[in-house]
Parts: structure tokens; sequence; C-alpha cells
């Protein structure tokens, strides 16, 4: 099976120099969790709920004046739509990402491929279960634990 065959294709698309208060109005109206950064009509990057929050609010940023381009992931970890789900689904693994911009033959994004797409449209359940175990394994700073006084 390939990429275009279960990837969704609408892409929302932010401003690098848009506020992260703008990326969040846009996430809950298209009830997504990323969105892809253009700059001057490319893709440069993308911004997740998650980037919002841990690194956006968890650090005190005011939403309505940080920009997407300060807390946005600039190394985009994408596929083809061309590529088999397979191959995707190692390049989630190994970037420990669940949403992979999908890019055509040109390099323009043409879509999204989530683990969420290839556990609906995928009949292969251990890959499923394979992705999920390679996106959600504890990164050495998430096994660090808080340091409490006695």
């Amino acid at each position: 099976m390939l990429v275009r065959e279960i990837m969704t294709r609408e892409i929302a698309a932010i401003d690098i120099d848009s506020s992260i208060l703008d990326a969040a109005v846009k996430m809950k109206l298209f009830e997504i969790g990323m969105v892809v950064v253009s700059h001057e009509g490319r893709a440069v990057g993308v911004l997740t709920d998650r980037d919002i929050v841990v690194r956006g609010v968890a650090e005190g940023a005011d939403p309505t004046f940080v920009t997407v381009r300060r807390l946005m992931t600039s190394q985009l970890i994408m596929c083809r739509e061309d590529e088999s789900v397979e191959q995707a689904a190692e390049r989630m693994q190994t970037g420990q990402v669940r949403r992979l911009v999908v890019m055509d033959a040109r390099g323009e994004p043409v879509g999204i491929v989530s683990l969420a797409d290839i556990a609906r449209r995928s009949a292969d359940e251990a890959l499923v279960g394979r992705i999920l175990r390679g996106v959600t394994e504890p990164t050495e700073i998430e096994m660090v634990r808080p340091h409490q006084e006695d």
C-alpha cells in the first residue's frame, strides 16, 4: 500500500511570522494537532500542539506575541506520496513522530500521513503497534525525573 492511498490530502499551513495563538486557533478550527509552517511559499517546518504547550506555554510565552518561528520544528520529517506505508512507518519510528508531511515528485507538500491514518486505513495491526512503540520510546530527557527534596 502506498502513502498516497491513506494520507490526508488537506494541509493546514501557517506563515512563519504568525503568532502561536493564530496557530492554536487554526488547529482548533480544523481539529488537528499540527500545521505546516511556510515562508515565502515554501514549507520550512511544522508546529504541533505539543510544541505550543511544551516549548511555549510551559515556558511562559505569551501566545499573542510569540511567533511560530520561535517554537516550530524546522527539521521537516517527510515522505513521498509514492513510498510504501512501511517506509513511512520507518520514518515515523526513526524520527519519533506521529505525523509526516507528504511531498510529491516536485517536492511540494500534498498531504499529511499520521499514525491514525495508518491505523484506520491499513490492515497491518503489527505495523501500527511497531510505529506506536517506536514513537513513544522514552528519550533521555523524558527519563530524567525532577529532584524531590526529602
